[in-house]
């Protein structure tokens, strides 16, 4: 069972793709929350938000989440995905990451293509 992070935008424009694989940002969640710690950034979970009817719900119980109508600027989120990748891109062992830089790059164009329409952003989970 692997988990892969999602971004969720609050409109659904027409021809817009948002979709970024998400499983290399799963499996380097320890590794990017100790790392956002280090930038002074917060971890991931606080961008991640749970349907109730979804399985990830399970998952994420007793899990301190945000409340489910937060949203976050566009703009924020790509600064976040891209300093995390600089972060990662600084690191004596950066080339064993780069699958991971790669998938935080696409987070990051992804939200600023979101912010070039207005969007707003949160995390989704899948299992």
């Amino acid at each position: 069972m692997g988990v892969a992070y999602y971004i969720v935008l609050d409109t659904d424009a027409p021809g817009f793709d948002a979709s970024v694989d998400g499983k290399t940002v799963g499996k380097g969640q320890p590794l990017l929350d100790t790392l956002a710690r280090t930038q002074g950034l917060p971890d991931l979970m606080q961008f991640l938000c749970v349907d109730d009817d979804d399985e990830s719900a399970d998952l994420a119980e007793g899990l301190d989440l945000p409340d489910d109508s937060q949203w976050h600027d566009s703009a924020e989120g790509q600064q976040y995905f891209a300093r995390l990748a600089i972060a990662l891109r600084q690191q004596a062992d950066a080339g064993r990451h780069a699958d991971l830089i790669a998938e935080l790059d696409d987070f990051a164009v992804v939200l600023q293509k979101a912010q070039s329409i207005g969007a707003r952003w949160r995390l989704g989970m899948d299992i």
